[in-house]
């Protein structure tokens, strides 16, 4: 199960990587919900149950603000991180192994909060912070190809940061 854990959390590397590149809203979302199947899966893998839920119900908050995105409800978004921030919290209540558990609660957290913002530099710290977070996670329960993959994500997730505000002060300048 180790084994097939690390091949997971490669592949969801492979996709949350790619979020920092895309610029489109929507598609940053659709990558984030493969991503986080994957990612969840890992840490289920690794029995690892505080993650794993925490990341499932992170699936089920995206899709849900992707579908208020669709229809325009975008105000309800702030309902829904809500409600699955308490959901978080319980879900880390009943799988508690340590204090470790609440890492990942506070990764997924701050996914919460930064998604509903409409601001995509935000977002994308955000999703930054939540990153070092879960890097130091994975290298407290040995996940160590997840702590390596989470090093090149967040080079490039720095990367996108900086191409991000180079973007917004490009747009300053000329509008």
């Amino acid at each position: 199960m180790f084994v097939l854990s690390q091949i997971f959390v490669v592949l969801s590397g492979i996709f949350f990587a790619s979020t920092y590149i895309v610029k489109k809203r929507n598609l940053l979302l659709i990558l984030n919900i493969l991503n986080n199947i994957f990612f969840g899966t890992h840490f289920l893998l690794l029995k690892k149950l505080t993650a794993a839920y925490s990341i499932f119900l992170t699936i089920i908050f995206l899709i849900a603000i992707f579908i208020l995105e669709k229809l325009n409800k975008k105000q309800f978004s702030y309902i829904v991180s809500f409600i699955c921030s308490i959901f978080c919290i319980l879900i880390t209540k009943f799988t508690w192994e340590s204090n470790l558990s609440l890492m990942p609660m506070f990764a997924v957290l701050l996914i919460y909060i930064s998604t509903i913002l409409k601001n995509l530099l935000i977002l994308k710290i955000g999703y930054y912070i939540s990153t070092v977070i879960n890097t130091f996670y994975m290298l407290i329960i040995h996940s160590y190809f997840g702590f390596g993959v989470n090093i090149l994500i967040l080079i490039t997730a720095t990367v996108g940061i900086i191409q991000c505000i180079a973007e917004m002060k490009s747009n300053k300048k000329s509008g």
